[in-house]
Formats: C-alpha cells, sequence, structure tokens
C-alpha cells in the first residue's frame, strides 16, 4: 500500500514540478526546517487536492522519516522526490568520489580480487571499500 502511494505521489509531484527544496520552503509552515506530520498531511491535501485517509498519511511518512524522529528532513524528502540513479561499471573500470564529507572516502577506487561471494568490489588508497 505504502509503496503505491509513494510511487503516485512521487509522479503528482514531478508532473507539478516540485523539488525537495520547493517543498520544504513552501510547507515548512513554522521555518523549523523539518516537516512535521501535520505539515505533511496538509502538503499532501494541497498538492492532490484530496484528503488522503489516516492510514495512508501515517504509513507513507513513517516510511519517508528514515530516522524515525517524528519528522522529515530535507535528505529524507530527496529520497522521495529525486530519482535514485543507478550506474553499471564495466570490468577494470576504476570509480571515482570525490566531495565526500569524510575525506578518507574520496579518491580513486580499484577493482579488486578475487570478488567478495561472486561480486566485484573496489579499493580506494585508503583502505575504503566499495
Amino acid at each position: 500500500m505504502e509503496a503505491i502511494a509513494i510511487k503516485n505521489l512521487q509522479g503528482i509531484l514531478r508532473d507539478r514540478g516540485f523539488t525537495a527544496e520547493t517543498l520544504f520552503s513552501k510547507y515548512d509552515s513554522n521555518g523549523d526546517g523539518l516537516i512535521s506530520r501535520t505539515e505533511f498531511k496538509a502538503a499532501l491535501s494541497s498538492i492532490t487536492g484530496q484528503v488522503a485517509p489516516e492510514p495512508i498519511v501515517n504509513s507513507v511518512f513513517r516510511a519517508l522519516d528514515g530516522d524515525s524522529s517524528g519528522s522529515l528532513e530535507l535528505e529524507e524528502l530527496l529520497s522521495l522526490i529525486e530519482p535514485v540513479k543507478s550506474y553499471s561499471i564495466s570490468d577494470g573500470q576504476s570509480i571515482q568520489i570525490s566531495r565526500h564529507t569524510n575525506s578518507q572516502f574520496n579518491g580513486t577506487y580499484l577493482p579488486q580480487q578475487p570478488n567478495i561471494n561472486g561480486r566485484p568490489f573496489y579499493k580506494n588508497p585508503n583502505g575504503c571499500i566499495l
């Protein structure tokens, strides 16, 4: 139920041109940098023009509230609106990570052998593994 509701909500938000930032600026009514459950419910009603049943509101809100804090942060809304990007890597290719907040994770990750559980893995000079 919640997966379908979230997918429908994602489509509505994209069709209406919402980004996580615009959603936040418009519906964070008290300006605390968080979307409360009440603000979320009001946003759903405003955006869809319908009042969602409480079980659906609660279910979707809980699914988005990744840290179970009782409110939604910008990062949690990004997961709702921004598409998840997937990449494929050919054998032998390296992976470059930059601008990570923990600098040890930055750098070039090179393929390693043997595979782990039949899957390739990559390591950077700091010993971090992908």
